[in-house]
């Protein structure tokens, strides 16, 4: 029996690596991996898949007991429980973060005015106005101001906001999604009703301070707006 147990073993050593492998291939394959992890992290991933490789040509070349002694029913069941991380790959790609986890990651603090040089993105050296992303607009927003700017996001509809205007929002990703936190501008428009949540919306108009519940947030003051179709990459990085 301990022959066959060996197979058995060695069996699901290179199915289990195999899988991975052939994951992270996947993932790396048209930046599919952007849906759960930030676009530094691409370095670790071909670093990691090479070293699946490497362990599965291990495997492949070793000869001899595997050397161990867990029963096939046991082995059977470790290989599947490490297989379980690769079902959730496929489901969540087209998926995106939205307004629902907006609510839940305190998205009101996220709208608040950045100072230029803030975390929230890099402080552009061109002229101010024109199109850029809403980390930009808020990172220089002071600079911004008066400005004719164009920028896109998904439209959030708050209930803290007065008629009239929504929230056009991103996630901004350090890491993986885990850690992505929301950020947006104010958008006046009288159409502002007409954009349901996570609707993807380009918004031209000039960049003002607006007083809202008490408070001054950056707006955009809209001249035009337009729905869009999802961006290949919804995220942004703050790099």
């Amino acid at each position: 029996m301990k022959r066959p147990r060996t197979y058995l073993i060695r069996f699901a050593q290179l199915v289990v690596l195999l899988c991975w492998v052939l994951g992270y291939w996947w993932l790396l394959r048209d930046d599919r991996y952007q849906s759960f992890l930030s676009v530094r992290m691409r370095p670790m991933l071909v670093l990691a898949t090479s070293l699946l490789v490497l362990f599965l040509l291990a495997v492949l070349m070793r000869r001899g007991s595997a050397g161990a002694t867990d029963s096939p029913a046991r082995t059977c069941a470790h290989a599947a429980v490490l297989l379980v991380p690769l079902l959730y790959m496929v489901p969540v790609q087209g998926q995106q973060l939205g307004s629902y986890t907006a609510s839940q990651r305190n998205f009101a603090q996220a709208t608040m005015p950045e100072q230029p040089g803030s975390s929230a993105g890099p402080v552009s050296s061109r002229p101010p106005g024109g199109s850029l992303t809403i980390a930009e607009l808020l990172s220089d927003f002071q600079r911004q101001r008066g400005h004719t700017v164009i920028t896109e996001g998904m439209a959030y509809q708050s209930a803290k906001l007065p008629p009239g205007h929504f929230v056009l929002m991103r996630f901004m990703v350090w890491c993986c999604a885990a850690d992505a936190r929301p950020i947006g501008v104010v958008v006046a428009s009288a159409d502002a009703d007409s954009f349901e949540n996570d609707t993807w919306v380009r918004v031209e108009g000039e960049a003002v301070a607006e007083c809202v519940d008490g408070r001054d947030l950056p707006c955009i003051r809209a001249v035009h707006i337009e729905k869009i179709e999802r961006p290949k990459m919804p995220y942004l990085w703050p790099f």
